[in-house]
C-alpha cells in the first residue's frame, strides 16, 4: 500500500489508526482511508510532508495553528477536522471526517452541467459553510470543485480543506504571508495581486464554481496558466445563457455574476449577503441595467464561440493546480498596468514556472482607483454611457423647464422654491412621477431635479439632500451625511399610496414627461414609479430642511464608530461582533471595519451597527437575534452584511434591537424586533427584512430609540410609534402604537432623536422640545416630571440638532457648541462633573463640534477636521482613548496610523 518513505511518515499513527488504503496523493500530501481503533469510525487522514516545503519548521508551525482553528469549525456543510498530529518526521497529520460519495469535480466530469435547482442547492450549502467560517474569522482561500464533497448519504454538499495543504495532483500550497495562494482558475483578482484574501474572495471563487456547475465547463478552460491569471484580472466569463440558452433562471445568473465582480467591493460583503438573496429574492435596483449588459455579453459570447468552434486547445495542467507565485515587478517606482503585467507574466513563463516562492516585496494591489466603489460593473457601464449623453439630456431638460415654467413660478410665489438662491451643480437626474391620492396625474420633480432646474434657470439653492434653501441655513449639517452635489433620486407626493412591489420589468421605466434621466457615475439606481404626468403641475418638495447631524460619528450602547474618508472605524465592546472587524474581542482604540465598503453615514445601536454607502445600499453588523441586521436572517455577524432590500437609502438609524431607514423617495422602512410596534407596520411581528411603515407621508428624517421610532414629515410634523409606556410617542397617551401617530405639537421640526423612554426634537426656530420619561432630568425641563407631549427645554440657547442616550440628552448649536442634560453618573454630560442635570449644561472642551452622537451612557463628537472626542461610560473601551476609565470631559480618541 505504501512505499518505505511513506511508512516512516505514518509510523506515529499506527497505534491509533488502522490504515485501510490510499485515497489520493500529490506533491505535498497523501490522503489515507483509515479506521479509528478506539472509536471504530472511519476517517480520512491527510499527511502533509514536511520535506516538500521550504522553511519546513516555521511552515509546519503555521499550518498546525491554522489546522487547529479549522478543527473548531463544526458545521453540517464543513468536513470536520477531528484532530491534528505532529509526526516524528516533522510532517503533520490531519484526521478528518470521511465523506461517502464523490467530489463536485467528479460529478461535473461524469454528468456534465447540473440542473439549476441542483446547482443552487450546492451553492446554498457551500454558502452556509462559508458564512459560518467567515463568522469565525476563517477564510477558505481555495474554493473549487475538488474541495467540495457531495455526501452520498445526506445529499449535502460539504466544503473541505480550509487553508490546509492539498492532496490533488500537482498541488503544492502553504499558508505564507505575502504570497499569492490559490488555484488560478478559481482565484479572485485581489488574490492574484497578492492582497490578503477575505470573505469576498471566497465568494468570487464560489461564483466560478457555480458557473462551472451550470455550464459544465471549467473557467478559462484551455488557457495557459499565465493567460488564466490575466483573464481573471481583466476579462469576464461568457454569459451562462450563451452556453446554455434558456435553461438557467435569470435570477440565478444575476447572483452568479454579482459574485464574479472583478472589484471586491462590488460583490456582497460575505456569504451571508449571498444567502440573504438566495433565501429571499428581491428584484435588485440595478436589474434593468444588468439585463441590458447581460444581453450584450450573451451576444458577444455567442459570436466568439462561433468563431472559435473547433479550435480549442487541451487544458494546461498548471491551471488546474493550486499554486503560489510571485507577481512580476517593474523597476522601483514604476507601476505595472494590467496589460503590462499580462505581458510580463507571459515573458517570464519559464522563470515563474509554478514555483514555491515567498513574496517579500511590497505589492501594489493593481486595483482600479474606484476599488472601494460597490457599484456593479453593469451599473458603472450604464453610467459611463449616461455621461456621454448628458449634453443631449440637458437640452431635453431645458425643454421641460419651458413647459413647466408656470409651475415653477407658482412654487416660487408660494415659498416652496427659492429661484433666487445660489446655483447648485448636479448631474442631470431622473424625473419621477406618481399618482396623487385621488388618482389624478400629477408631475413630480425629485429633490435633485430642483437642483437641475435651478441650473437651467439661473439658480435654485438646495442642500445635499436636495431640500431647497434660500442660502445657507443655520445648522449646516445634513441628516444623511451625503456630500454636496450628491444626486439623491426619488421623491413622492405626501399622501400618495405606497406601492409595496414593482414589476421586475418596469424598474427603470420613465414617464411621459419629455425628460430622460441619467445618474452620475457610481450613483445609485433610482427607484422610479412611472405614470403619465402633466408638465404644468406643482413641484413637490419638503417644506422643512432636516438639520440632524451628519452620521460621521456614532455612539452605541457599549461601542462607538466613526467615518473617515469613507472608511468605518469602531471601538469598544465586541461580544456580538458590533465592531465589524471579523472578531469578537473588545478593543479600546479604533480599528477598521472589514471590507472595502465606502460609507457615507453610520449609526450604532445597543449591540449592532449599520451604515449607508454612497450608492445608497445599507449594511449592518453585530447582534442579530431579533433580525436587526435586516439580512433576512437572525444570525449575528462580525462583518458587514447587506440589508436585504432593493431600496436606495439616505440614512439609517440603529435602535436597541431594531433599525429604521429613510429612503431616497422619503419613505421609512424598519426591521428587527417589533414587540412594541416599533417597526410601525401595524403589527407586532418580528421582521428580518425592511418593511414600510403604515403611513402615506413622505419624510426628511428618522430616529430609532430603544423600543420606539420617530420621523419628521415633509411638512415638519413629527410622527412616532412603538413603545409608549412613558409617553415617548408624544400623542398624549401611554398606549403602545403599532402605526405612526402625530406628535401633539404645532411646531415644525427639523431634527429628532429617540432614547430609551424619551424623545426630543428641534423646532425650526432652534428651540428643543422633549417628552417621555424624566426620572433623571433627561427632558431638560428643570424638573423630573414625565411628559406625554412635547415640552420646551429650559434656557434660551438655540440648537441645530439633538441626540439621545439612554437617559441623557445632548444637542449641538450652529456654532458647534455641545450642551447636555439628564443622568450623569459616568460623566456622559461632559461638564466635568458626575452630577445629574435637569437643565442643559455646556460640554467642557473638545469642540467646536461638527456632529455629536449619544447612546447608552456615553457621548462622542467630532470636529470638522475629524478629530473625535468621547466622554462618559468606558468600562469596555468605548471612549477610544486606550483606557477603561470613565471620563467627565471630552477626551480625544486615539486614532490608528493611516
Amino acid at each position: 500500500m505504501t512505499d518505505q518513505w511513506d511508512d516512516r511518515e505514518v509510523a506515529d499513527l499506527e497505534d491509533e489508526y488502522e490504515l485501510l488504503g490510499e485515497l489520493g496523493r500529490g506533491a505535498s500530501a497523501i490522503v489515507y482511508r483509515a479506521r479509528d481503533r478506539a472509536l471504530g469510525r472511519l476517517v480520512a487522514i491527510k499527511v502533509v510532508r514536511a520535506h516538500s516545503i521550504a522553511s519546513a519548521d516555521d511552515a509546519m508551525l503555521r499550518l498546525a495553528r491554522e489546522a487547529r482553528t479549522v478543527a473548531g469549525l463544526q458545521h453540517p456543510n464543513i468536513v470536520t477536522v477531528h484532530a491534528v498530529r505532529r509526526l516524528g518526521t516533522g510532517g503533520l497529520a490531519l484526521i478528518m471526517q470521511l465523506v461517502p460519495g464523490r467530489t463536485l469535480k467528479e460529478a461535473i466530469t461524469e454528468h456534465g452541467p447540473f440542473a439549476p435547482e441542483q446547482a443552487e442547492q450546492v451553492l446554498r450549502d457551500v454558502a452556509e459553510a462559508l458564512a459560518y467560517a467567515h463568522a469565525h474569522g476563517v477564510v477558505h482561500r481555495d474554493v473549487k470543485p475538488e474541495n467540495i464533497f457531495l455526501d452520498a448519504d445526506s445529499g449535502r454538499a460539504m466544503l473541505s480543506d480550509f487553508g490546509i495543504a492539498h492532496s490533488a495532483d500537482n498541488e503544492s500550497r502553504l499558508t505564507m504571508t505575502g504570497a499569492a495562494i490559490g488555484t488560478p482558475a478559481y482565484m479572485a483578482p485581489e488574490q492574484i495581486d497578492g492582497a490578503p484574501a477575505d470573505a469576498r474572495s471566497d465568494l468570487y471563487s464560489l461564483g466560478l464554481v457555480t458557473w462551472e456547475m451550470l455550464t459544465g465547463q471549467r473557467p478559462w478552460e484551455g488557457e495557459s496558466l499565465y493567460n488564466v491569471i490575466a483573464k481573471q484580472k481583466q476579462e469576464e466569463l461568457p454569459a451562462i445563457d450563451a452556453l446554455r440558452p434558456g435553461a438557467v433562471p435569470q435570477r440565478l445568473q444575476y447572483i452568479v455574476e454579482r459574485m464574479l465582480q472583478k472589484r471586491a467591493a462590488a460583490r456582497w460583503a460575505g456569504a451571508d449577503g449571498l444567502l440573504a438573496n438566495l433565501n429571499q429574492w428581491v428584484v435588485p435596483s440595478d436589474w434593468r441595467q444588468w439585463e441590458a449588459a447581460h444581453k450584450r455579453r450573451r451576444e458577444t459570447a455567442r459570436s466568439a464561440r462561433a468563431e472559435a468552434r473547433g479550435r480549442q486547445e487541451p487544458a494546461s495542467p498548471s491551471e488546474l493546480a493550486t499554486v503560489r507565485f510571485r507577481r512580476p515587478t517593474a523597476p522601483e517606482g514604476t507601476p505595472l498596468h494590467d496589460e503590462q503585467r499580462a505581458a510580463a507574466l507571459a515573458s517570464s513563463a519559464q522563470a515563474a514556472r509554478v514555483q514555491l516562492v515567498e513574496h517579500t516585496g511590497k505589492t501594489s494591489t493593481g486595483a482600479p482607483s474606484a476599488a472601494d466603489d460597490d457599484t456593479p460593473s453593469w451599473a458603472l457601464e450604464e453610467s459611463d454611457t449616461s455621461s456621454r449623453s448628458r449634453r443631449g439630456l440637458t437640452v431635453a431638460a431645458l425643454a421641460f423647464v419651458v413647459m413647466g415654467s408656470g409651475a415653477l413660478w407658482y412654487a416660487d410665489a408660494s415659498g416652496r422654491i427659492d429661484l433666487r438662491g445660489a446655483r447648485r451643480t448636479a448631474p442631470v437626474p431622473t424625473v419621477a412621477s406618481t399618482l396623487d391620492s385621488t388618482g389624478a396625474n400629477a408631475a413630480l420633480v425629485t429633490d435633485t431635479q430642483v437642483g437641475m432646474l435651478g441650473d437651467s434657470l439661473g439658480g435654485v439653492s438646495t442642500d445635499s439632500l436636495g431640500n431647497p434653501t434660500g442660502g445657507t441655513a443655520a445648522g449646516g449639517s445634513v441628516a444623511a451625511g451625503l456630500p454636496n452635489g450628491t444626486a439623491v433620486p426619488g421623491s413622492a407626493l405626501a399622501g400618495a399610496p405606497l406601492q409595496n412591489e414593482e414589476p421586475a420589468g418596469d424598474r427603470g421605466a420613465t414617464t411621459a414627461v419629455p425628460v430622460v434621466g441619467t445618474e452620475a457615475p457610481s450613483a445609485p439606481v433610482a427607484r422610479r414609479r412611472a405614470v403619465g404626468a402633466s408638465p404644468d403641475s406643482v413641484v413637490r418638495v419638503p417644506l422643512v430642511r432636516a438639520t440632524d447631524d451628519a452620521g460621521i460619528v456614532a455612539a452605541g450602547g457599549r461601542h462607538s464608530c466613526m467615518l473617515t474618508d469613507g472608511r468605518a472605524l469602531c471601538w469598544g465592546a465586541n461580544d456580538r461582533g458590533q465592531l465589524g472587524d471579523g472578531e469578537v474581542e473588545s478593543r479600546d482604540v479604533p480599528g477598521p471595519v472589514v471590507g472595502e465598503i465606502a460609507f457615507q453615514q453610520i449609526a450604532a445601536g445597543l449591540a449592532h451597527t449599520c451604515g449607508v454607502t454612497r450608492t445608497g445600499d445599507a449594511y449592518c453588523w453585530g447582534a442579530d437575534d431579533r433580525g436587526q441586521l435586516g439580512d433576512a436572517t437572525t444570525t449575528s455577524r462580525s462583518a458587514p452584511v447587506r440589508v436585504n432590500s432593493n431600496l436606495t437609502f439616505r440614512v439609517v438609524r440603529a435602535g436597541s434591537n431594531h433599525s429604521c431607514a429613510l429612503t431616497s423617495g422619503g419613505e421609512i422602512v424598519c426591521w428587527g424586533a417589533n414587540t412594541n410596534g416599533q417597526l410601525g407596520d401595524g403589527t407586532t411581528s418580528l421582521r428580518t427584512s425592511p418593511v414600510r411603515i403604515a403611513s402615506n407621508e413622505r419624510f426628511v428624517s428618522v430616529a430609532a430609540g430603544w423600543n420606539h421610532s420617530c420621523a419628521i414629515a415633509y411638512d415638519g410634523a413629527l410622527w412616532c410609534w412603538g413603545s409608549n409606556s412613558d409617553g415617548q410617542v408624544g400623542d398624549g397617551t401611554r398606549n403602545n402604537q403599532t402605526v405612526p401617530q402625530r406628535v401633539q405639537s404645532s411646531e415644525r421640526f427639523t431634527s429628532v432623536a429617540a432614547g430609551s423612554n424619551h424623545t426630543c426634537g428641534v423646532a425650526e426656530a432652534g428651540n428643543v422640545f422633549c417628552w417621555g420619561r424624566n426620572a433623571f432630568g433627561q427632558l431638560g425641563t428643570g424638573n423630573t416630571a414625565s411628559q406625554s407631549v412635547p415640552t420646551p427645554v429650559d434656557g434660551s440657547t438655540r440648537f441645530t440638532s439633538v441626540s439621545l442616550g439612554g437617559v441623557h440628552t445632548c444637542a449641538r448649536t450652529a456654532g458647534g457648541q455641545a450642551w447636555c442634560w439628564g443622568r450623569n453618573t459616568y460623566g456622559q454630560l461632559g461638564d466635568g462633573t458626575m452630577t445629574d442635570r435637569a437643565s442643559p449644561v455646556r460640554v467642557t472642551g473638545g469642540g467646536p463640534f461638527a456632529a455629536i452622537s449619544a447612546t447608552g451612557a456615553h457621548t462622542c463628537g467630532t470636529t470638522a477636521e475629524r478629530i473625535v472626542s468621547c466622554w462618559g461610560f468606558n468600562v469596555q473601551g468605548q471612549l477610544g482613548d486606550g483606557t477603561r476609565n470613565h471620563l467627565a470631559k471630552p477626551t480625544r480618541v486615539a486614532m490608528p496610523p493611516r
